[in-house]
């Protein structure tokens, strides 16, 4: 289900866009899920590792503050219809240089102001898009 124009216009002029026609299936949702748990209890003994951060979730201990990881993580990252959205908005030359969990329970937890993430990646022409499941 690819972007509309509109919402292809939105992205260009306000740098986000909120898909209408794609939502994540809820198998997929009930898998991410199940990993998050699987990550908790994984790390649990890890006095570096944070529930509402999370670098590097598919590598195993070698990756930032140790997190024992699982590569299934970056299934998520191949999802076609999302790869089809991002290349509508930036074309079809990129590439995933990160995998993040930031934990947002639901009501709960750290807010997080209106942002625009570039201000946070050294890239020069700041030329990134993130996606958010």
């Amino acid at each position: 289900m690819p972007l509309t124009d509109q919402e292809i216009d939105t992205y260009h002029r306000d740098g986000l866009v909120i898909p209408s026609q794609y939502r994540v299936p809820e198998v997929t949702l009930a898998r991410i899920n199940e990993l998050y748990q699987n990550l908790l209890e994984a790390n649990s003994d890890n006095p570096d590792f944070s529930a509402d951060f999370i670098l590097g979730p598919h590598l195993d201990a070698s990756g930032t503050y140790g997190v024992k990881g699982d590569p299934e993580w970056l299934e998520f990252t191949r999802i076609e219809e999302i790869l089809d959205m991002v290349e509508q908005l930036i074309g079809g030359d990129f590439i995933l240089w990160g995998v993040t969990i930031f934990g947002k329970p639901a009501f709960s937890g750290k807010a997080t102001p209106w942002h625009q993430d570039g201000d946070y990646y050294p890239i020069e022409p700041l030329e990134t898009l993130t996606v958010w499941i």
